[in-house]
């Protein structure tokens, strides 16, 4: 199985896992068919025996991929269900990749000695997944009991550890139906981490789960910015430095003091601009369309449009083009 790679930055990302200890109800990896098994899943049984990526594997991947990139990320499902992570990571370390990544949704971090087992391997580059500011919303969005009180755990225990060991440190947040309203409740907690590098909000992509069930989990764009600014003005400062929107159109944005990432990215530390937008790669995988009225938008060199499925459920009428100013 070949590494997902970021064409802009060389960045090699690693599928580890097969399957994943939450069943989030926007994962765009799960529920293609009938079943809501994981996407990779049946490609990693084909392929290794086994749900997950072996030893051999990864050093293919390893041996080929090493000359292309000093970054690698491992991904999943979920990739800290993979016993062989931590040689992984060693291997990577050997190889002399200089960032290795991990995105995770943080349960089995909590356990310290499993979490310092990987930092002492070499990972200088955590991501951790996080949705709600209460087990309540938490677990409804991962469907999963005991996925709050432990990637919590997982939270403080990387702003804890962050004081020792040199690693990048971020949240991200998958914003949905379920939890939108919550923003100010999360940033309000995310704000108590003082070594947290930065936050990423995403949009919700529809594919999978999200397509699945869609009227549980889209939501109007609008009413997210709406609590975006009521969390912007509460924590400015903090927002400036620290966070980052991907996904939601740059028309809906305009004159937030926000800073926008980019989309189809998984590490996007190298690609943080306050306060300006970063040109997007433009990916069938998002399936993103335009109107004839974007062409006069002041961002639709860079705006890679809107998900068609979002359109098919809400239209086009809380988009407004910006427009230059002719003055």
């Amino acid at each position: 199985m070949k590494g997902l790679k970021d064409k802009r930055e060389e960045k090699i990302f690693i599928l580890t896992s097969g399957v994943c200890n939450n069943k989030c109800i926007f994962c765009f990896d799960r529920g293609e068919k009938k079943s809501e098994d994981l996407g990779y899943k049946n490609v990693f049984l084909r392929r290794y025996n086994s749900f997950f990526l072996s030893i051999d594997g990864f050093e293919k991947q390893l041996k080929s991929l090493k000359k292309k990139s000093s970054t690698i990320l491992f991904t999943g499902g979920e990739p800290t269900l993979n016993k062989n992570l931590i040689s992984f990571i060693e291997m990577s370390k050997k190889a002399g990749l200089k960032r290795i990544a991990l995105m995770t949704n943080g349960r089995t971090l909590s356990s310290k000695d499993y979490f310092i087992s990987l930092l002492k391997a070499g990972l200088n580059d955590l991501s951790i997944s996080f949705h709600g500011s209460s087990a309540k919303i938490q677990e409804k969005m991962t469907r999963s009991k005991g996925s709050f009180e432990q990637t919590l755990s997982a939270l403080l225990l990387a702003d804890k550890l962050k004081r020792k060991f040199n690693f990048k440190f971020t949240i991200n947040t998958t914003v949905s139906k379920i939890n939108y309203k919550d923003i100010p409740n999360l940033f309000y907690l995310f704000s108590s981490f003082k070594n947290l590098d930065y936050i990423i909000l995403n949009a919700v992509v529809f594919k999978g789960n999200a397509l699945r069930y869609i009227d549980k989990v889209a939501v109007r764009y609008e009413k997210i910015v709406e609590q975006i600014k009521k969390a912007s003005e509460n924590f400015s400062s903090f927002f400036l430095k620290k966070v980052y929107i991907n996904g939601i159109p740059y028309c809906l944005l305009e004159g937030l003091k926000i800073s926008i990432e980019n989309e189809d990215a998984m590490l996007m530390e190298d690609r943080k601009v306050e306060g300006k937008f970063n040109r997007e790669i433009t990916d069938d995988y998002f399936n993103k369309i335009k109107r004839p009225a974007c062409r006069k938008c002041l961002y639709n060199n860079i705006c890679p449009g809107v998900p068609s499925n979002y359109i098919k459920k809400f239209g086009w009428r809380e988009f407004k083009p910006v427009i230059k100013n002719k003055n």
